[in-house]
């Protein structure tokens, strides 16, 4: 267990994709969620507050928030609980909206466990207990890492530890966490692999975020089983150069002209368009109406919007926001929101921010 009397897990939030890097590319972004864990003389077991976006959506049961739900889980599969503690959590980032937070929220609960702990999991452990919760390998890596990463999940991993509890242990998980079976499993070994790039520093992510959420679930329930060969080519060769001009040395390879057209893609973003009022003129939106843009994708499952670029970011946001103001809510079959907002017409709220690359990933600090 930690000596420090309190610590703190803070984890960047991810953009994912890129356009033609479905499931593949990932970009740890300067916007992070702080988990502030401290252990209480009295009381038992652990309790949950929260603060940040969209507080009333965000369930303060331990057994229910992802953050401590995910780190009483890890706990487990070393056969431990938690030691009696309390979780603060401070998130910025807007939650459903494709930058991450869910994973963010994974990567903090894993972390927590291993701190709280001591269980002496290095990065690549904790990035296999992430995956084998989130899944997808492109945000999980991008908040464990930060930076520029490129990753996937391996078909034949290593086997898992063997598990190790005794019945004193499950009797008091069963007092402590009624709701949960502790039956979570230690994931294989070596789950993933990922190689982390350089991007150039001149480049800045402006993320315009739209006022509804849209669902992974259902973002990921419109895309086909199967893909015709050319759309299969068409994405690769554009990832191929989209990746090679992106991580340069060479300043003279940021040409708008090519990246803009290397961010292109036919394996999700046009089957989700119709989800996101407002984005098939949004993704046409060109260097050449807008100097200093590069390209623009969806960030993740959107709705929120990236653009990549080198110079005049608020005028690139604004003109994001702009198009969103031109259609309402009730476009958005996947919109999570109240029949009245969805009555008034009103066209949709956005507001952008201008972040960098994140060169660090998930950091601890003790006191």
């Amino acid at each position: 267990m930690t000596a420090a009397k309190q610590f703190t897990v803070s984890v960047p939030c991810s953009t994912a994709n890129l356009g033609p890097g479905f499931d593949t590319l990932g970009c740890g972004l300067s916007l992070r969620m702080s988990v502030t864990c401290t252990f209480p003389d009295v009381g038992s077991g652990v309790t949950v507050s929260y603060s940040g976006d969209s507080p009333h959506t965000v369930p303060l049961d331990p057994a229910r928030n992802l953050v401590s739900r995910t780190a009483i889980e890890t706990a487990a599969s070393f056969g431990q609980l938690l030691p009696t503690m309390h979780i603060a959590i401070e998130n910025p980032i807007p939650l459903g909206r494709g930058l991450g937070s869910s994973g963010t929220a994974v990567v903090a609960g894993v972390v927590l466990a291993n701190e709280a702990l001591g269980l002496g999991m290095d990065t690549q452990r904790i990035l296999d207990y992430c995956l084998s919760i989130e899944g997808h390998p492109d945000n999980i890596t991008a908040s464990i890492l930060g930076g520029f990463v490129a990753s996937y999940k391996r078909e034949h991993p290593d086997p898992a530890p063997a598990r190790v509890e005794s019945a004193a242990y499950k009797q008091s998980y069963a007092k402590l966490y009624p709701s949960l079976v502790p039956a979570f499993e230690a994931p294989p070994l070596n789950l993933g692999r990922h190689l982390r790039l350089k991007v150039s520093p001149k480049i800045k992510f402006v993320v315009t975020i739209p006022e509804f959420e849209l669902q992974t679930k259902l973002a990921r329930s419109v895309l086909p089983q199967d893909y015709p060969k050319a759309d299969v080519i068409y994405n690769l060769q554009r990832l191929a150069v989209l990746v090679a001009t992106l991580t340069s040395a060479d300043a003279s390879l940021i040409d708008p002209a090519v990246i803009s057209e290397a961010m292109h893609d036919r394996v999700h973003q046009k089957y989700r368009q119709h989800l996101v009022p407002g984005l098939p003129e949004i993704l046409s939106l060109s260097y050449k109406n807008l100097p200093g843009l590069l390209g623009v994708c969806v960030s993740g499952a959107g709705p929120t919007v990236l653009c990549l670029a080198t110079d005049n970011f608020e005028q690139i946001g604004n003109a994001v926001v702009d198009i969103f103001g031109k259609h309402t809510v009730d476009e958005a079959p996947g919109y999570e929101g109240s029949r009245e907002s969805k009555k008034t017409k009103v066209g949709i709220k956005a507001s952008f921010k201008v972040l960098e690359v994140s060169t660090d990933g998930f950091l601890v600090t003790r006191k």
